[in-house]
């Protein structure tokens, strides 16, 4: 982005430069007798302004809505994206309710093969996605999940569902320290490990009450969670991409078309 300054500057500055010849002739205009002719209608202008407020007005907010495309346009990331139905897929012909319905059971059902997802990393989220403070509902891997970010800077990611009585902690949640509190009874769980350290009307605190913790890391601007079928602990960790880390990939904005595929395809 800041590249991009100078340039502006300079673009700026060339404006000027070419537009400063056609000063110097209005400059001579003004003392020649179209110049006392613009002075004589100078004030009938200025007069009649006042009547063409509304139009000004009118004019400023296409403008204005004009200038904040562009700057969207030229100064910001691109994000792009597509759905199924805007790249032409879909089922073939005119199918009625009753054919759609049994296709969509038939994908349903489940027979003997591996599991759904293939074990490893998976990317959640951009790193800049998640502020210092702040909780995300997602739903990923046919998990329901909450990310959050503790006051450490670390991010944490947990079962959305709270075990007390099912409430959703990625929506009304509140980070307290390195932890995420229940939006409906106020119940405290920790990050590291998912345990209850909480319960606002209670000393006691049951030694069972935990919310499941997932392992996740944060690298390459992505945050990503470990998944595993048999729920084994990361066996290897994704690697570092010195480009980014080192700050010669910047993000740029990203396109994206969603396609039906196996998880695995890139």
């Amino acid at each position: 982005m800041a590249s991009y300054k100078p340039l502006c500057l300079f673009a700026f500055l060339a404006v000027i430069a070419a537009a400063s010849p056609m000063l110097l002739k209005l400059h001579d205009v003004s003392r020649s007798v179209w110049g006392t002719v613009l002075l004589l209608f100078t004030p009938m202008v200025t007069e009649n302004l006042h009547r063409f407020s509304w139009l000004l007005a009118s004019c400023s907010l296409p403008f204005g809505y004009l200038m904040l495309k562009l700057w969207k346009l030229f100064f910001t990331p691109l994000h792009l994206q597509r759905k199924l139905h805007e790249i032409g897929y879909g089922p073939e012909g005119n199918s009625s309710l009753k054919d759609v319905a049994n296709e969509y059971r038939k994908r349903r059902k489940c027979g003997d093969t591996p599991p759904v997802y293939p074990n490893g990393w998976f990317r959640v989220l951009d790193s800049h996605e998640l502020a210092l403070g702040d909780v995300k509902y997602i739903s990923v891997l046919g998990e329901h999940l909450a990310v959050f970010r503790g006051v450490d800077g670390v991010a944490y990611i947990v079962d959305a569902y709270c075990p007390h009585l099912g409430a959703n902690l990625g929506i009304g949640g509140q980070v307290v320290g390195n932890c995420l509190r229940c939006p409906f009874h106020g119940w405290l769980y920790r990050g590291e490990d998912g345990k209850c350290v909480e319960v606002p009307y209670s000393e006691k605190i049951p030694d069972f009450e935990k919310t499941k913790a997932w392992p996740c890391v944060e690298k390459n601007c992505n945050i990503y969670i470990w998944y595993h079928a048999e729920e084994i602990e990361p066996t290897w960790m994704p690697d570092d991409i010195e480009e980014i880390e080192n700050g010669i990939w910047t993000y740029r904005g990203y396109t994206e078309h969603i396609i039906n595929a196996h998880i695995e395809v890139n």
